[in-house]
């Protein structure tokens, strides 16, 4: 669909419907979770004693807003499939295995065999509003989990419209079709596990500030962050495989690359705040130690960040990065590679 129709043309489109499928249902799936959450959500507002439904409806609505980021997390790796596809044609399609070469090099590439700017614009215009739609429902989850019945309460109108907002932007994104590249092969499984890990990170960040707002432990609070510990490292564990099929030469050679190195060190820190909140909040520190809990926390999301912004820079850019760690490749003009 990217490049020029050719005797392997059928074979690329079952190619394509295997790899959307699986980006495009959670993301699909996300929305509709929200949009079932904000149904269910006016419907008991009028009804009378429709408690145990409301509930039922918010849950289903958390669930759907901590989806969103490991949709956004394939959304990423989709990305790339499809310039890659473009750029190298049916066997790279889908980036099954990352190229290790300047997002410059494959953006050249992917225009000169037929990418063109229309379909340029949709990507981009995907990207930035999933993007943004994103960003609303993570703070929104954010807001609700981690503030006290009171606020809730108080701010109950705000919030339902800033998530119809955000569901509004999201789904002014859809629609992109023909979006190659999903969860597959052992990259795919790494960005699919980042991306499990930064939701479940998210719930558990937003419930210690809950905890801590309302002075108590919150009802198994060091659960989330076990869960977190543990999706930190299968995380990193698949990320090595990812990157070295356990061969001691591949490691030794990634051990060399700069970026890799800040990855891997990155995944560690990761785990280790992670491991360190849930034997806190095990002891009851959320109470006893509330800044201690909050700074911890805010030191993972930090974390978090940065480690998705290098694994994206890995992933489009390539392990090497020229002399940029946290930069992109500097182009360099043509003819004079």
């Amino acid at each position: 669909m990217l490049r020029r129709a050719g005797a392997n043309g059928s074979r690329r489109l079952t190619h394509e419907s295997e790899q959307l499928s699986w980006h495009a249902v959670i993301g699909y799936g996300a929305l509709a979770l929200m949009a079932l959450g904000l149904a269910v959500e006016g419907v008991t507002a009028v009804a009378r004693r429709a408690g145990v439904l409301r509930a039922a409806g918010r849950w289903v609505l958390l669930a759907g807003g901590l989806a969103c980021l490991p949709a956004a997390a394939g959304g990423t790796y989709a990305y790339y499939g499809v310039v890659r596809g473009a750029a190298h044609g049916d066997e790279a399609a889908g980036g099954r295995e990352l190229a290790n070469e300047g997002w410059y090099r494959l953006a050249r590439a992917a225009a000169a065999e037929g990418l063109s700017r229309e379909r340029w614009g949709q990507l981009e215009r995907h990207a930035r509003l999933a993007g943004v739609g994103t960003g609303m429902v993570v703070m929104g989850v954010v807001a609700y989990l981690g503030a006290s019945d009171g606020w809730r309460r108080r701010l109950y109108g705000l919030g339902v419209a800033w998530t119809v907002g955000a569901v509004g932007v999201m789904g002014c994104g859809m629609g992109v079709g023909g979006v190659e590249g999903g969860v597959v092969g052992p990259v795919g499984v790494h960005v699919a596990l980042a991306g499990v890990t930064a939701a479940v990170a998210v719930a558990a960040v937003a419930v210690s500030i809950r905890a801590v707002v309302v002075a108590r432990e919150g009802g198994g609070l060091a659960r989330y962050w076990v869960a977190v510990a543990g999706l930190a490292v299968g995380t990193t564990v698949a990320g090595v495989w990812a990157g070295t099929r356990w061969e001691v030469e591949a490691m030794v050679a990634i051990a060399r690359l700069p970026r890799n190195l800040v990855h891997v060190g990155l995944g560690v820190v990761v785990v280790g705040l992670t491991a360190g909140l849930g034997v806190l909040t095990w002891r009851g520190a959320a109470g006893r130690r509330p800044r201690v809990v909050l700074g911890m926390a805010g030191l993972l999301a930090l974390a978090l960040a940065a480690q998705g912004w290098v694994g994206v820079l890995m992933m489009y850019d390539g392990s090497t990065g020229g002399t940029e760690v946290f930069g992109f490749q500097r182009p360099v003009v043509q003819g004079r590679e």
